[in-house]
């Protein structure tokens, strides 16, 4: 069984860290798998160690301490001896990716992931993406991007073009006995919309709050659900916004939800409004229930939805309203059911946790 080391930079909730996890936990049949991160364990450590993957703290938080973080880096990889060395995101890429080269790993893989936006992104990893363009003449023998979006702008700054694979994230695709009559809508008594994001500027929750005003106005009863970090009633800036649009009525704060299906599963309709997204996950979740999606034209967003959901105009609170007024509309009609159907099928056909887990595993046997 060939032997991979992943070299991350951190076991924390995020997409890179929750991908790892469901590739190592997908294709353990295929693969030995060594976990490495770069800073602390996280919260995807105690799934790894379930299925009994060593995992590995280095810690490059004190620089300076790095030099002997580099050491002890090269020291394991040296001894772990992997056939191939999978990094994923920017310190990892180019650290983890320099030592395997000096240790003398034939096969390195990279992963990118992020939009790089210029004032989202901070200044030091602004620095590791343009000194990771550079080395990636010689140090990846490929470079996995999860967005179509992601890959052109890194191109941009330098990346080779002629090493980067595009593998979108994939899904479990969760059980729907009948999606004919999954949540039934009856657009006379209330539509539920719901979205879930952190509090970020960069998710717009002010935006998507005037657009639910302006869908208010429009005489059309509704509620919608908002869930994630920062989402909760201990958020003054939103509690109040909330109340200046005169929204108590219709807007429900969650905060953090552990089971993001069992939310999905109340919702008519899901509704994203980011102003900067690379692969937003909660679109393919969304519709692999069976919810159509209005979303904001972000990243990989409109090749998610295809046809089969509304891409509307960023930081725009009247395309959005417009995006869910046609929706709405649509809701008691047979085209909605279709809809809903084509939407998840969708998923499963070009989405699913196989398909990337195949993708991945044919990049890897490839290289060895």
């Amino acid at each position: 069984m060939k032997k991979v080391i992943h070299i991350i930079t951190g076991l924390n909730q995020g997409g890179a860290e929750s991908v790892l996890c469901k590739i190592c936990e997908e294709t353990l049949d295929k693969f030995s798998f060594t976990v490495i991160s770069l800073t602390d364990k996280g919260f995807f450590s105690d799934k790894l160690n379930t299925l009994k993957i060593p995992v590995y703290v280095i810690d490059f938080r004190n620089i300076f301490l790095l030099p002997i973080s580099l050491f002890r880096l090269y020291n394991l990889i040296k001894k772990e001896k992997p056939d191939l060395v999978q990094t994923w995101m920017y310190h990892a890429d180019f650290f983890g990716g320099l030592v395997a080269k000096i240790v003398g790993i034939d096969y390195i893989i990279w992963n990118i992931r992020g939009p790089l936006n210029s004032k989202k992104t901070n200044l030091q990893t602004h620095i590791l993406s343009r000194l990771s363009a550079i080395i990636s003449k010689w140090v990846p023998n490929k470079i996995v991007s999860c967005s179509e979006y992601a890959s052109k702008i890194h191109i941009e700054i330098g990346y080779q073009a002629d090493k980067i694979v595009i593998i979108p994230n994939g899904y479990k695709i969760p059980d729907i006995v009948n999606i004919n009559s999954f949540n039934h809508v009856n657009i006379d008594t209330e539509v539920i919309l719901g979205m879930i994001a952190r509090y970020d500027p960069y998710k717009d929750h002010g935006t998507l709050l005037k657009a639910l005003r302006i869908v208010k106005d429009n005489g059309f009863n509704y509620r919608c659900l908002l869930a994630g970090s920062g989402i909760d009633g201990t958020n003054e800036m939103l509690v109040n916004l909330i109340k200046s649009l005169d929204l108590n009525d219709n807007v429900e704060l969650l905060g953090v939800i552990s089971d993001v299906n069992k939310l999905f599963s109340r919702l008519h309709l899901h509704v994203l409004s980011s102003i900067d997204e690379a692969f937003p996950n909660v679109i393919a979740e969304s519709m692999a229930m069976g919810v159509p999606t209005v979303s904001t034209n972000v990243g990989d967003a409109a090749l998610i939805v295809g046809e089969l959901g509304w891409i509307v105009n960023p930081s725009d609170s009247n395309s959005i309203a417009k995006g869910i007024i046609e929706a709405i509309r649509e809701m008691d009609k047979p085209e909605w059911i279709i809809r809903k159907e084509k939407s998840r099928q969708r998923i499963i056909q070009y989405f699913s946790i196989e398909k990337m887990c195949k993708q991945y595993t044919n990049l890897w046997t490839n290289n060895l």
